[in-house]
């Protein structure tokens, strides 16, 4: 557990420098109209992504791959708003939120979705010259807690970990050499980003419901 947790003056340093990236889009996905949306397949399995030859996999993190008790897809939503309604200050309620999910990702031990299915899709890799990579939001500050979280949830993997808060951009950089692209995450605001700039790339949504843990209270 010891390897997954900086210092609080790493996580400071992490949460001030993705803030300037991450707050705008935070407060843009709080406070705009609804966007027009692309229909995806749903999956909670890694079983049911159509396996292809020459194939890159790229793979949110959070709710993808990772789970942590007491976070959903919604808590993102929640927090900011929660925080919006204490201190009614836009920009200081994102930078709050961003500090408040590096401290929560980094204080609880994560548990694996289709821990499984996983590797069934990475040995397909293996033999059908395709390969897994990993495409997240959280700051590359992190990167060292974000790769030991993987590999202790996914023993023996070996991840190769990218991070952009804008996924369509940095899909597009990533997949160039690619016969055929797949990109799975649980946030449909990034699947649509996604297909909006990359049309050939073939997206699945992932429900992790199934896989979430609630927060327990203890009785006193």
């Amino acid at each position: 557990m010891d390897g997954l947790i900086n210092s609080g003056f790493k996580l400071g340093l992490a949460a001030g420098a993705v803030g300037a990236l991450l707050i705008p889009k935070l407060i843009n996905r709080s406070t705009r109209k609804k966007a027009v949306t692309i229909p995806c397949p749903v999956v909670n399995n890694f079983a049911d992504i159509e396996k292809k030859e020459n194939c890159l996999y790229i793979l949110d993190i959070d709710e993808t791959m990772l789970t942590f008790k007491g976070m959903g897809t919604g808590w993102w939503k929640k927090m900011f708003n929660k925080n919006l309604r204490e201190t009614n200050d836009v920009e200081y309620s994102g930078s709050l939120t961003i500090k408040q999910f590096i401290q929560a990702i980094t204080s609880e031990f994560p548990t694996g979705t289709d821990v499984e299915g996983f590797w069934e899709l990475h040995r397909w890799c293996e033999q059908s010259n395709g390969k897994v990579i990993f495409l997240t939001a959280r700051p590359e500050k992190i990167r060292e807690i974000t790769e030991n979280q993987l590999k202790s949830v996914y023993e023996g993997l070996n991840p190769e970990v990218h991070f952009a808060s804008d996924k369509g951009t940095k899909l597009k950089e990533l997949s160039k050499d690619w016969e055929n692209i797949v990109f799975v995450d649980d946030k449909i605001h990034n699947l649509t980003d996604v297909k909006a700039l990359n049309p050939e790339v073939s997206c699945y949504q992932f429900e992790p419901k199934k896989y979430l843990t609630p927060l327990t209270h203890s009785k006193r």
